[in-house]
């Protein structure tokens, strides 16, 4: 990790290849929303760090020519991996359902992730301004990523009464068996699908970013109905209700802060428990914690080398833009 951070301190030097990403992104288009026949696995390289910061000729001064704001070395890197990936958007009668591989992709050694999104926000809405294939990419894991529409309220009702029941529309628009390893991550509102989903047989592992909420005691009855199941709980604003299930599974692995690396031993705990630093929105929406989570699971990695965790940040609309935004404002 320490140097792959000195690697990310000096992009300036070796910059180029943030240049040519940039150039690559902007003719690519953006990621296909039709269904594609299949999502099998594709032989796209994918340029590791070092090839894109390697064999600069352009300096710093130059580089900030093409832009007034400073370039984050992993955005264009980043852009570049997402990009090479495959999107689908399904149709669904429940509402739209995100579907996405990494490059690299390989059915045989992947796992199924499904991403079941909080209140307030719809699965079209948290997959953009979440930036969830960013997040996804950012993982570096071989999973076929699902992220199906969900609750955004208390009033609403629960789209999908099963995991299996989502994976097998999924399965049916991509005219493919999805990995037989499933995993289920949830943020906050996510607690009322998935504590649903815990009956279903297809679900290996339950990831919970603060969404234990008030009744707990299904978790405890899943994880002690068979070894195979894997509980992380990942909690801030719920680390009273936490606090009182993990009491009651004494053979949790316990960390206090939100940990600045997915260790070996972290990834074979069966029960792990974060009483997180890092707050109940960013949890989803900073690029730290999610894709930490996708790590700690038994994933295959599909990148030569992990990227330190973060998103970085979007870039500022030119200032011609805000102004002409806020000329509209006034004017209606």
């Amino acid at each position: 990790m320490g140097d792959m951070r000195q690697l990310f301190s000096r992009v300036f030097d070796v910059a180029v290849g943030a240049a040519c990403a940039l150039l690559v992104i902007g003719s690519a288009g953006t990621v296909e929303d039709a269904v594609p026949p299949t999502m099998a696995a594709r032989s796209i390289l994918v340029p590791t760090l070092a090839d894109v910061y390697a064999g600069s000729t352009m300096s710093a001064p130059e580089l900030r020519l093409v832009s007034d704001a400073p370039v984050d070395p992993k955005a264009p890197w980043l852009a570049t991996v997402v990009a090479a990936g495959r999107h689908a958007r399904l149709e669904t009668t429940r509402g739209p359902v995100h579907v996405f591989t990494p490059a690299g992709y390989t059915a045989a050694t992947a796992m199924t992730i499904v991403y079941v999104h909080g209140y307030h926000q719809d699965a079209d809405t948290v997959w953009a301004e979440h930036r969830l294939p960013e997040q996804f990419a950012l993982s570096g894991i071989n999973a076929l990523f699902v992220v199906p529409e969900a609750p955004i309220g208390k009033r609403d009702a629960i789209a999908w009464r099963s995991a299996s029941a989502v994976l097998g529309e999924v399965e049916q628009a991509l005219a493919e068996p999805l990995p037989r390893k499933v995993a289920v991550i949830g943020h906050s509102g996510a607690y009322r699908t998935i504590i649903q989903w815990l009956a279903d047989r297809r679900v290996d592992s339950i990831v919970l970013l603060d969404a234990a909420y008030v009744d707990v005691r299904p978790y405890r009855a899943w994880v002690v109905r068979s070894k195979r199941h894997r509980f992380l709980n990942v909690s801030i604003d719920t680390v009273r209700w936490s606090d009182r299930l993990h009491r009651t599974l004494p053979s949790t692995k316990i960390i206090d802060g939100f940990p600045q690396e997915i260790t070996d031993e972290l990834r074979a705990a069966r029960i792990l428990y974060i009483r997180s630093d890092i707050g109940h929105w960013p949890l989803v929406t900073e690029g730290v914690a999610l894709p930490a989570m996708v790590r700690a699971l038994h994933g295959v990695q599909v990148l030569e080398e992990l990227p330190p965790l973060g998103l970085p940040p979007e870039p500022a609309e030119p200032a011609h833009v805000q102004s002409a935004q806020l000329d509209a404002e006034i004017a209606k």
